[in-house]
């Protein structure tokens, strides 16, 4: 994680990275708190982060089922890449059965 800044923000830089890269793709389920732990990861630490996300719009939390990658994601992010943007659109075709033309 990213030296200099505090956990949460670590935690937070390096999901909101993977999301933006389509590493997590939308609609996928973010590690539970238990897991976090498991990992290392204070729930204040996990809470925290995933709240910003939230905040942010790049996630939802479900009470009682968890915290989840936004679907769809915000469309007003510069950083996209074109390939993030290919694989949201091709897995928002899979979603609807629409056939690439």
């Amino acid at each position: 994680m990213t030296q200099g800044l505090s956990r949460w923000r670590q935690l937070l830089s390096q999901l909101e990275a993977e999301i933006r890269a389509g590493t997590r793709p939308p609609g996928s389920k973010l590690p539970s708190i238990a897991q976090q732990q498991v990992d290392g990861i204070s729930q204040t630490t996990t809470l925290r982060a995933y709240g910003e996300l939230v905040s942010m719009g790049l996630a939802a939390s479900i009470p009682g089922s968890g915290t989840y990658v936004a679907d769809p994601l915000p469309v007003s992010d510069p950083e996209m890449t074109l390939e993030a943007l290919a694989n949201r659109i091709r897995r928002i075709e899979e979603h609807l059965g629409i056939s690439p033309h």
